[in-house]
């Protein structure tokens, strides 16, 4: 379980730091999380509705969110205990966090320090 909560939470941070690094404010930065992460993952990843019960083009969509993945681990561990469908669900959600972390490091890559005048020296260029 707490792979599970892990990934999760790795998923998460390397999803924030790309929305962060993409868009110009904070405001923008929030609503496009809870658009694009917290809205879909709640509806579409068999949390509130069973996936099987759905239509198939939902199943499809909802099947394409990572989420889905982490509850039907946790489900697992709580119903069977450990398992191959349990680890199979870990490493989706591991592969899903590395390409958010590279995502988010391709964005955020290191620029060229900024040069700031040095203060101590007056403008005048003559000094006593």
């Amino acid at each position: 379980m707490l792979a599970i909560l892990l990934t999760m939470t790795a998923m998460g941070t390397a999803l924030g730091l790309f929305i962060s690094a993409k868009v110009k404010n904070q405001f923008l930065a929030i609503e496009l999380a809870v658009v694009l992460a917290y809205m879909p993952s709640l509806m579409l990843s068999g949390f509130l509705f069973d996936l099987r019960s759905v239509p198939v083009w939902i199943e499809f969509v909802g099947r394409l969110l990572p989420p889905t993945y982490a509850v039907e681990a946790f489900k697992q561990c709580f119903l069977a205990g450990d398992g191959p469908i349990l680890w199979r669900n870990v490493g989706i959600l591991c592969c899903w966090a590395a390409l958010f972390f590279c995502m988010a490091v391709r964005v955020l890559r290191k620029r060229p320090p900024v040069t700031v005048p040095d203060k101590s020296e007056p403008k005048g260029g003559a000094s006593c």
